[in-house]
């Protein structure tokens, strides 16, 4: 909302305090304890198999530090999805602000440095 007061992020603070309001408590949202439970599950599951590696969501895999990893719903709890192992896919903060709402599944395979493809060479005619 655009009210003309100077503020020093997106909202003034009545209207900050509003949005809050409408918005609920994490807990609200189903961010509540057994979440935080599960997805610290969920990190150290991809953390054992596959590493500090983002499998990427656009992009091609790349590490992520422990910090930098998180947990998406494939399909967002906004949208009906639900808080368990089989709608969570672990991708980096990064991945997972580009992936927005989309109920997609970032790549599901085994990943790590240098799996990246190589670029085939392009011949030029010059002439």
């Amino acid at each position: 909302m655009v009210c003309g007061e100077l503020c020093d992020g997106a909202r003034c603070p009545k209207h900050q305090r509003a949005r809050e309001r409408l918005r609920g408590s994490a807990a609200a949202r189903g961010y509540d304890g057994r979440y935080r439970r599960l997805r610290k599950e969920a990190i150290d599951a991809h953390i054992a198999r596959y590493g500090q590696v983002c499998p990427g969501y656009g992009v091609l895999p790349h590490t992520a530090t422990r910090a930098e990893l998180s947990v998406d719903h494939i399909i967002p709890l906004a949208d009906g999805g639900r808080n368990d192992a089989s709608n969570f896919q672990v991708i980096c903060i990064t991945c997972n602000k580009r992936k927005g709402r989309a109920h997609d599944v970032a790549v599901d395979r085994r990943v790590s440095i240098g799996t990246a493809p190589k670029p085939t060479p392009k011949k030029f005619l010059i002439g």
